[in-house]
């Protein structure tokens, strides 16, 4: 069951393989396989729940850790001045439950704001300051959004048509960000709801 779990995290499966870790963690906390009473049967065999426990930790690291690759494989932004969005990691990140009391939600919120500052620095600030042009790619035939800064050939012009522009390029840069990203639904379970 851990090997299984740890293959789906692998391949980005992330909803099955939170799935199999509560079934697996359900196990840990079964009084009929693992008693709590001090007895000589137990103590026997504490080292099989210790080795149970630790792999049921690796499990949650690994969890986190999938959380961490399908959000920076979804918002690629390795190149300087350049977005990728993929949504076959966004999607496969976004169908899964994030649970609150495992800290899912606030890492998702972490990860958030980061992105929320990386966009304002790196293009908002940008597109102000510098007098770069927007140039974004939409491919309906694969699945993914290339937004890039570029130079602004055109800075000769005066002060009201380059903010118009400005103002044209921001305005698509968040239509798009908000229709393959920022509209998306974060389904969370909080303690009550379990």
């Amino acid at each position: 069951m851990f090997l299984e779990c740890r293959q789906l995290c692998k391949k980005g499966s992330l909803n099955q393989a939170k799935t199999l870790s509560e079934s697996i963690e359900n196990l840990i906390h079964n009084e009929y396989l693992f008693p709590n009473n001090p007895d000589k049967f137990y103590q026997q065999h504490y080292p099989l729940y210790e080795t149970f426990q630790r792999s049921v930790k690796q499990l949650h690291s690994d969890i986190c850790q999938t959380h961490h690759i399908l959000w920076n494989d979804g918002i690629d932004k390795t190149n300087k001045n350049q977005l990728k969005l993929n949504f076959s990691y966004l999607d496969q990140l976004f169908q899964c439950i994030f649970y609150d009391d495992k800290g899912e939600k606030l890492l998702m919120e972490k990860n958030i704001q980061t992105f929320a500052i990386y966009c304002l620095q790196e293009f908002i600030q940008n597109l102000i300051e510098k007098k770069m042009k927007l140039d974004i790619d939409e491919e309906e035939i694969t699945t993914m959004v290339l937004i890039r800064l570029e130079n602004n050939e055109e800075i000769e012009r005066n002060n009201i048509e380059q903010f118009n522009e400005t103002l044209n390029f921001i305005n698509k840069f968040f239509d798009v960000l908000n229709t393959h990203l920022l509209s998306r639904e974060m389904k969370i379970q909080t303690l009550n709801e379990k």
